[in-house]
């Protein structure tokens, strides 16, 4: 559900897979430095990219109806993920820092709009291109 070719998911998952490492460094960092404060937002970060990320990605690889998805799809999906998992840093560290922000949940609900809007162009054209025969 992410590229259309298996070796653009290959590459993916290794992308997600630095991504969700990151977090997990991320994390991990700032709770040394954070005073003993936690927050469930940042302890569940690494679960953005892995669970939207990498498992889309290995189940298309599996899936030939997803390989044919638009690189604009792909692009709108990956960019809701980013900022879905940049909404729940920032939460996370708002949380620990005992404030808010409206910015984070408008963050929020770009990556929201353009997941579901990624979706839907990915559908959308793996269903005119196999209906058209289209191969590619």
């Amino acid at each position: 559900m992410t590229l259309s070719t298996s070796e653009n998911n290959k590459r993916l998952i290794i992308i997600y897979m630095a991504v969700t490492l990151f977090c997990i460094i991320f994390t991990i960092a700032y709770y040394r430095f954070s005073h003993g404060v936690k927050s469930d937002y940042l302890t569940w970060l690494w679960a953005v990219p892995f669970a939207a990320g990498i498992i889309p990605s290995i189940i298309s690889l599996f899936f030939p109806l997803l390989k044919k998805g638009s690189f604009a799809g792909c692009y709108l999906y990956n960019a809701g993920v980013a900022a879905i998992t940049v909404h729940v840093a920032l939460k996370g560290i708002f949380e620990i820092a005992g404030t808010d922000s409206d910015y984070e949940k408008w963050i929020f609900a770009a990556g929201i709009v353009m997941v579901v809007a990624g979706v839907i162009v990915i559908n959308v054209s793996a269903i005119i291109k196999t209906l058209s025969g289209n191969k590619k």
